[in-house]
């Protein structure tokens, strides 16, 4: 509370100094006046040794249920043969949900492979009201899935997975989309190789279209199966993507020991058209 940011500013604030014994965290920013868009970076050390960096965005508002596109699991063999007695169970992917609200949640986690990636588990669970849990992923095998979280009360999710290079270790958080409309342009950064992922929660498959806006504009038309995904790999630059309403999208990066993703995002409830006028 009492926290000002100035308009056209950023504020950083260390959540150790918020909430300094908290171990598992969910953090809830609500804001008076004008709006900002909040991100939470953490780093995670082992003893001396680094264990990777990651900057997360905001997961989708509380609803009965969560679609979480492209979680990726990597090096699932390496993962289990490092666990230590200081950090056993650290480096295996979970799901962290939040039960805002006073009434308990019956929750179902499900987790599907996308294409080419073998068959996924379901899991269940009981989340006490206002408080956060962590179901553990670590009977999936490597591959990448679409995860959904159906819950009998409102619920906030996400999910953490962690890879094992030869020489350094990453985890990358991976936040509850919101669903698309029927076209969006996605822009997507240097750095790994990126992967675009679609989720498919409906009854009937859906034909969608990838066109680079840079690069030669190559175009992909992909099938995304009901209630499964796809994945496109892509370079680094803008693409157009149509036909994609009610389809849930990420965009996910690996690369030796190192990984991230960020969430595709419809547009904003106040945006408009711009026309730009040439001189």
């Amino acid at each position: 509370a009492g926290i000002i940011v100035p308009a056209r500013s950023q504020k950083v604030l260390p959540l150790s100094g918020l909430a300094p014994s908290a171990a598992a965290s969910v953090v809830r920013v609500q804001t008076s006046g004008g709006e900002v868009v909040a991100s939470l970076q953490q780093s995670y050390e082992q003893g001396i040794q680094p264990r990777g960096a990651e900057i997360a965005g905001g997961t989708g508002s509380p609803a009965r249920q969560q679609i979480l596109p492209g979680v990726t699991i990597a090096s699932m063999a390496a993962i289990q043969a490092a666990q230590s007695a200081e950090g056993v169970g650290v480096d295996f992917p979970v799901v962290r949900l939040l039960v805002p609200g006073d009434t308990d949640a019956q929750v179902t986690i499900g987790a599907v492979g996308e294409a080419g990636t073998a068959a996924g588990e379901s899991y269940a669970t009981t989340v006490k009201a206002g408080t956060v849990a962590e179901v553990p992923l670590d009977h999936l095998k490597d591959g990448n899935y679409t995860v959904t979280v159906n819950s009998s009360v409102p619920i906030v999710a996400s999910a953490r997975t962690s890879v094992i290079g030869a020489k350094t270790r990453d985890f990358t958080w991976f936040a509850s989309a919101r669903p698309l409309q029927k076209g969006l342009l996605a822009a997507v950064p240097s750095g790994g190789s990126a992967t675009m992922h679609f989720a498919n929660p409906g009854e009937k498959d859906q034909a969608i279209t990838v066109v680079g806006v840079t690069g030669g504009g190559k175009q992909s038309k992909l099938t995304v199966p009901a209630e499964g995904g796809v994945t496109l790999k892509v370079a680094a630059g803008s693409y157009r993507v149509t036909g994609a309403g009610a389809l849930y999208g990420s965009v996910s990066f690996s690369a030796e020991g190192r990984a991230s993703s960020f969430t595709l995002a419809p547009p904003g409830a106040l945006a408009a058209p711009i026309t730009v006028y040439p001189n």
